[in-house]
């Protein structure tokens, strides 16, 4: 396994060589020290920069996993947002470790790539958790996410006050409204010109996760996987995109069938179509812009323009005491299962009482009463006559319908003798007509 990787570090110059004759504008930098040995190296496809630029919002994601084979280090990712609202990654490198250095490294070679220049008009996300390392506390932590999901100012001040009344709270909301601007992480002041409200970087979770096994290869082997799983995602999303049956992507109308009653309701009123007022970004012909370059496969290893920089050494491995961690320390309100999103933040609506705060199985309305108006509970009576009826009444009620029935088929049965004398016809000589 070791001389694997030794290997595959010596034909990295080679390979970053095939991945700029193959895939044209593409920008793949490898960096070593004076003795050869790999420091950090930057990968951004052609493909991936054109169809984020040309059919995809100004928002990214920035974030970082580390590796987890023999060779340590950490893989730094940036990853957007399509028209469907799912992740377009977009670039990552392979550093040391994340400081003062790579970092600054990394964002300049995006900011070059993706021609952001000073920012304006772009919205940046990335996973600090500062909240959740300064202010410790489930209930803290949890109290925050609902004040950053506020759609109005009033309505943030109020999650506000509630955070001040919670244990370390009244700190912890000084801290954050004195040196973190509510521009950047509330809802209710965000700028409509990205188009986007997430107030989380779960697409570079996700996609985090989609590499994890990847991450356990050597170098090239590592970069390979990725490029191969970028590289068929967007076929896959060309040909989704055949399949939708309006001019907008599905998530996006099935979110606008979720919207507000209230704003809907204006705008029905006002004799508008609702799909009017959805931004150019969710169309399909953005969306086909954003997937409609194509990632060039990579010849084999024999076939490789030979670097002029040379071979490349591995750096130094330390390896720590005690067994290497395979999971990532998560944060306390992190959900567990890495599949499936956290509901952290989110408004929970009881299905019984339709009151928020709680659910249906915790509801101290369905608590005291245990009918619900319009529903039957046979053989028990309960405070409410119309939620409730005894098992005689309901028999009794059965004998009724039963009754009914019996005196409408009689009813329907007696016809006129009028009518029936209209009715008849002489007889007809070979077939007969049968009814009036």
């Amino acid at each position: 396994m070791e001389e694997k990787y030794k290997e595959e570090f010596q034909n990295l110059n080679n390979y970053a060589e095939e991945l700029k004759a193959t895939n044209y504008e593409s920008t793949v930098i490898v960096k070593s020290d004076s003795n050869a040995v790999f420091d950090r190296m930057y990968i951004c496809f052609g493909a991936l920069k054109r169809g984020f630029l040309e059919g995809c919002r100004p928002i990214i994601g920035l974030d970082v996993c580390f590796l987890k084979g023999l060779v340590k280090g950490q893989l730094l990712v940036v990853v957007g947002r399509d028209g469907n609202n799912q992740m377009f990654p977009i670039a990552w490198a392979v550093v040391h470790n994340e400081n003062t250095e790579t970092w600054p490294w990394f964002t300049n070679q995006l900011c070059d790539d993706l021609e952001i220049g000073d920012g304006l008009g772009w919205a940046v996300i990335s996973d600090m958790q500062k909240m959740g390392k300064k202010n410790s506390g489930k209930e803290l932590q949890y109290q925050f996410w609902v004040t950053a999901r506020s759609p109005n100012e009033p309505e943030m001040r109020k999650q506000l006050d509630a955070m001040a009344e919670l244990e370390n709270g009244l700190a912890a909301k000084e801290d954050l409204l004195e040196h973190w601007p509510v521009q950047g992480w509330c809802q209710a002041f965000f700028s409509d010109v990205v188009k986007c409200d997430v107030i989380d970087n779960n697409m570079c979770e996700t996609f985090n996760g989609v590499i994890l096994e990847a991450r356990c290869k050597p170098i090239i082997s590592m970069l390979e996987e990725i490029r191969i799983y970028v590289m068929k995602r967007l076929v896959l999303k060309r040909e989704y995109m055949k399949k939708w049956k309006t001019n907008y992507a599905p998530r996006i109308l099935e979110r606008l069938e979720k919207s507000r009653k209230l704003a809907m309701a204006t705008i029905m009123y006002e004799g508008a179509d609702p799909l009017s007022y959805l931004s150019e970004y969710f169309c399909k012909e953005m969306y086909k812009k954003a997937y409609m370059h194509m990632l060039n496969p990579v010849k084999g290893q024999m076939f490789w323009p030979k670097s002029n920089d040379g071979p490349l050494l591995p750096p130094l491995v330390k390896r720590m005491p005690g067994r290497p961690a395979k999971k990532r320390k998560r944060e306390p309100l992190e959900g567990k299962n890495r599949n499936k999103l956290s509901r952290v933040g989110r408004r929970m609506t009881c299905g019984f009482c339709h009151k928020e705060g709680h659910n249906k199985s915790g509801c101290p309305t369905r608590q005291q009463f245990p009918g619900r108006p319009g529903q039957t509970i046979l053989g028990r009576d309960v405070m409410r006559p119309a939620s409730s009826i005894s098992t005689s009444q309901l028999l009794a009620q059965k004998d009724s319908y039963i009754q009914r029935r019996k005196e409408q088929a009689f009813s329907e049965d007696i016809i006129p003798i009028s009518t029936q004398e209209s009715c008849a016809q002489p007889p007809n000589k070979g077939k007969q007509k049968v009814g009036c």
